[in-house]
């Protein structure tokens, strides 16, 4: 692959610190996805080569509930990941603001990541299947303050 399709950010660290998956119920005739998302992004620091460095978390809840009862998840999971990325010093001749840059690909990065931890979990239970949809990092970023919970409900 060239290096003109490789992004320049570096995932220094990268891992779940808690993950669940719970079956709590049968399923339903109508059932919904819901999906919340919240993160921490810390201020992204230059280091003596000029490099930025930035840590953050993501915390992803998906639920499957029915729509009778939309309160009581009939499947309930969560993943919490732990991320630190860095880009180096030529970022500043793209363009790009480093902490935008960062914080949207940590985002994007560590939801993949949740994501995909989810999945394998599902695939080694009855449910077998259950896909969480992509995200818009940088929506995220604008829409969701540090901290806050961003969600959304898929049909």
């Amino acid at each position: 692959m060239s290096s003109g399709v490789l992004a320049p950010i570096v995932i220094d660290h990268l891992w779940v610190s808690d993950i669940q998956f719970s079956i709590l119920g049968d399923p339903a005739e109508n059932m919904r996805l819901n999906v919340q998302e919240q993160h921490r992004i810390e201020a992204a620091t230059k280091d003596e080569s000029g490099s930025y460095h930035l840590e953050g978390s993501l915390l992803v809840t998906a639920d499957l509930v029915d729509e009778a009862s939309p309160e009581r998840p009939l499947v309930h999971s969560h993943a919490e990941i732990r991320i630190w990325v860095s880009v180096p010093a030529a970022i500043d001749k793209i363009g790009e603001d480093p902490q935008r840059y960062l914080a949207a690909n940590a985002i994007s990065i560590a939801y993949s990541h949740a994501r995909s931890s989810i999945m394998v979990l599902a695939g080694m239970s009855p449910i077998q299947s259950f896909i969480l949809p992509a995200v818009l990092p940088y929506s995220i970023l604008d829409e969701g303050a540090n901290g806050e919970p961003d969600s959304s409900e898929e049909e």
